[in-house]
């Protein structure tokens, strides 16, 4: 088991179970995640597992590229490019995180 986040920051605490056999933080375990895998989801399925979603968008991108450097030990830079059926970009997106 390992904590993400320290509850001191005001962050969200995650418990991590490395065997797979707890819940995620999505309630799914390990045996849910595999049955999904296999049988596949349907948009039926998801909405009646999760409810509504909270937003919904569709992308004209056929292919993600992601990009991520650490130019020191506290941080790192993450650029992600989405490209269309025609290798052209059509969005792009630019994000930092701090550990």
């Amino acid at each position: 088991m390992r904590q993400m986040c320290s509850p001191h920051t005001g962050g969200i605490s995650v418990t991590l179970d490395a065997t797979g056999s707890g819940a995620n933080l999505l309630a799914l375990t390990g045996a849910d995640v595999d049955r999904l895998r296999a049988t596949g989801a349907t948009p039926t399925d998801i909405r009646a597992r999760f409810g509504t979603p909270t937003a919904t968008y569709r992308s004209e991108a056929t292919r993600v590229l992601h990009f991520s450097r650490s130019p020191t030990s506290t941080h790192y830079h993450v650029r992600t490019v989405g490209l269309d059926q025609h290798g052209r970009v059509c969005w792009k997106r630019a994000d930092i995180h701090w550990d």
